[in-house]
């Protein structure tokens, strides 16, 4: 066998694995990085916290992941997720909803903005990089105005507990129930 088709096969080998490995390898020599700098980065308290701080970006990621697929983009989708959770802060403590409809106010807030961005793009044949530069502000804008730029603070809900921490008995699950939901979407996504 010609040793360029060998080089050439394991080279596309090598490619293949970084391919589907890279980004685990990359998360993995950057928090080997930050504990050699910090012990503490190695606990188990750390680990949830980066955790939890993750799914929140990781499920818009899988989102963003299928527009950027389909070769679209959306830059709006940071203000969409802010919007979303905004109106479901504002709706259970100015409202009085109960978290189930606290939740479909967010999925609803979403469902809108990314409507209207879709209508403006196909109906005005508009690039989208604009428009969703535009929504980005409006809707940032109506987020920080309907909380008056200020935390809204919630009572202890089952909604709020899905990326809390795990209590003492419940450890064996590793992970809070939304990074679960988040792992279960993200193969959800893959199988589509």
């Amino acid at each position: 066998m010609d040793k360029r088709t060998t080089g050439g096969a394991a080279a596309s080998r090598t490619r293949n694995i970084l391919n589907a490995f890279g980004p685990a390898l990359a998360l993995i020599l950057v928090y080997g990085f930050f504990s050699a700098l910090n012990a503490r980065m190695v606990s188990f308290v750390a680990l949830e916290t980066i955790i939890q701080q993750t799914v929140i970006v990781g499920v818009a990621a899988i989102g963003m992941t299928l527009v950027i697929v389909s070769a679209g983009i959306d830059l709006s989708v940071g203000s969409i997720v802010a919007f979303g959770s905004v109106g479901a802060a504002y709706a259970m403590t100015t409202l009085g909803f109960g978290p189930e409809a606290g939740l479909a106010v967010a999925i609803l807030a979403g469902a809108i903005s990314g409507l209207a961005n879709g209508v403006v793009i196909t109906r005005f044949k508009l690039v989208p990089f604009i428009v969703t530069l535009g929504s980005l502000l409006v809707i940032r804008g109506a987020a920080k105005g309907m909380s008056d730029s200020m935390p809204i603070n919630l009572e202890r809900t089952w909604l709020g507990s899905l990326l809390a921490s795990l209590p003492e008995g419940w450890r064996w699950a590793l992970f809070p129930p939304g990074a679960w939901l988040m792992i279960a979407l993200a193969i959800l996504t893959t199988l589509a």
